[in-house]
């Protein structure tokens, strides 16, 4: 008896310390005000648990405190490798301000020997089996419509992902990437104007002759960018002369019998990819990033790739980063907002409230985005004139949609409903709507995603109408969207 009664001692004690122990971690971790961290799947059940899948989008706008980090005094960026995907945020003092996540499958630059399906002579473009679930529209630049048939092999080379029911957009004029260059197929375009920059113990004009003259043979463009460079002969020669051997490679692949269509000649695996975008983001950000932090069980992998670009690139924004292992607010401020059960939004639709009260609501129709803006909550100043409390909530709201656009990368058509404001005379509703346009311009211009590298997404702002107060714009989506995963997520009927 005395034995069971001290085991079962034992056994109370310990549940004691677990529960304590369990108590003194959801303090330190999940403070007052916040919920704790609820994991779910898919459908199918295999969702990863550290997967970045967003639920209350508008946690994802809340500003961290600024004793959350001291990273926060700049941008960092953050990488979440794993086996087949790279997830990969961007902080900045107001907190995530993009997200993008790569995965192990069809990807923009991917090269394909195809097999032509259907020809359309009045486009001068094809359809073409790539072995996808759905065919490429194939514009041709390099080769005449009239001359191909269906059954035809094709060399083409994805531009575009589908959307809905469309299909891939892919070209027949390959564009290949180096170390140091870009080569187009079948161009005569030559830009080596940043060479002299970078060669520092050589004879610049007889290398520009040089690979002028190899460039003149094969008939391609070439593009040298002025932000990555080698300071040797050398490596410009072996990264050209590579590119001209895949090109050969491609180009022969079409009449080689062994190499069986359709099929994908040319993958870049997301690793390589995330690679390539951190190293983009890094080059053309106007702000350094203080870290890159890298988290998870391939964070080693990760680190070791990127530090060879590092030595291959000596002279540029690459070299001088610094990595980290560890991020500090890493569970309250990364994962509970990205990770936890959709359970304020619908399955069109989002709700993000503004500093003083106002709400911002998006949804999305088949033709368009449509956001509409209410005062909601907000309250008038004492000494606000009902015009200029009407100002704020439209600034405000306009900060806060500049932000949405940038970190959901909402893209097409997007209708903004304004509230209306109404001055004493014509002229006072006139300059209203003008600033309050310019001001979104300003937000939209401030909020350039960086993970776009030197080409950001295009943006078209209209005019505000006077008889509702309805602007309208179009914003160009580039690679993933994270507005496009919250939506058929979402649970029904919410």
């Amino acid at each position: 008896m005395e034995i069971v009664a001290l085991t079962v001692l034992v056994v109370v004690l310990c549940v004691a310390v677990c529960i304590a122990t369990a108590e003194v971690l959801k303090r330190r971790w999940f403070p007052e005000g916040t919920r704790s961290v609820t994991y779910t799947t898919n459908n199918i059940g295999d969702r990863p648990r550290w997967a970045l899948t967003p639920t209350s989008v508008q946690r994802l706008f809340e500003p961290l405190p600024s004793n959350s980090s001291d990273a926060h005094q700049t941008y960092e960026m953050v990488v979440k490798p794993t086996r087949n995907t790279v997830e990969i945020l961007i902080f900045d003092e107001q907190g995530i301000g993009e997200y993008t996540k790569l995965s192990d499958g069809p990807r923009v630059g991917d090269i394909y020997l195809g097999v032509v399906a259907e020809v359309r002579s009045g486009l001068n473009a094809a359809f073409v089996d790539i072995g996808e679930k759905t065919h490429a529209f194939v514009e041709m630049f390099a080769t005449d419509v009239s001359d191909m048939s269906v059954g035809d092999r094709l060399v083409c080379q994805i531009t575009h992902f589908q959307r809905g029911s469309k299909s891939f957009k892919a070209r027949d004029r390959l564009v290949l990437d180096g170390y140091y260059m870009s080569i187009t197929q079948d161009s005569s375009t030559i830009s080596v104007q940043h060479l002299q920059d970078h060669i520092r113990r050589g004879d610049v004009q007889r290398l520009i002759w040089e690979m002028r003259q190899r460039c003149k043979e094969r008939n391609v463009g070439l593009d040298i960018p002025k932000d990555i460079g080698s300071s040797r002969e050398k490596a410009y020669l072996k990264d050209l002369g590579a590119l001209l051997s895949k090109l050969r490679d491609y180009q022969t692949a079409t009449n080689d019998p062994s190499v069986k269509a359709p099929t994908r000649l040319s993958h870049t695996e997301p690793h390589e990819a995330a690679l390539d975008l951190i190293q983009n983001a890094l080059v053309s950000t106007p702000k350094p990033f203080r870290f890159v932090t890298v988290v998870g069980g391939w964070s080693s992998r990760f680190i070791k790739d990127f530090e060879k670009r590092q030595k291959r690139y000596p002279d540029s924004a690459v070299a001088s980063v610094k990595f980290r292992r560890k991020c500090p607010y890493r569970r309250h401020h990364l994962e509970e907002p990205l990770a936890t059960v959709r359970k304020d939004l619908s399955s069109k639709s989002l709700l993000l409230t503004t500093p003083s009260g106002g709400t911002v609501i998006i949804e999305s129709t088949t033709a368009c985005t449509t956001i509409d803006i209410n005062s909601n909550r907000a309250r008038r100043n004492p000494k606000e004139t009902q015009e200029a409390f009407l100002v704020r909530i439209n600034e405000e709201s306009t900060a806060a949609i500049a932000r949405a656009l940038r970190l959901l990368n909402i893209g097409g058509i997007i209708v903004i409903d304004y509230i209306n404001v109404e001055g004493d005379g014509n002229s006072t509703g006139v300059s209203t709507r003008a600033r309050l346009r310019n001001h979104l311009e300003t937000q939209i211009n401030e909020q350039v995603p960086l993970l776009a590298g030197s080409r950001p997404p295009k943006v078209e702002v209209g005019d505000i109408s006077e008889l509702s107060g309805v602007l309208d714009m179009v914003r160009q989506r580039l690679g993933y969207s994270l507005w496009q995963e919250i939506r058929p997520c979402a649970p029904e009927g919410g």
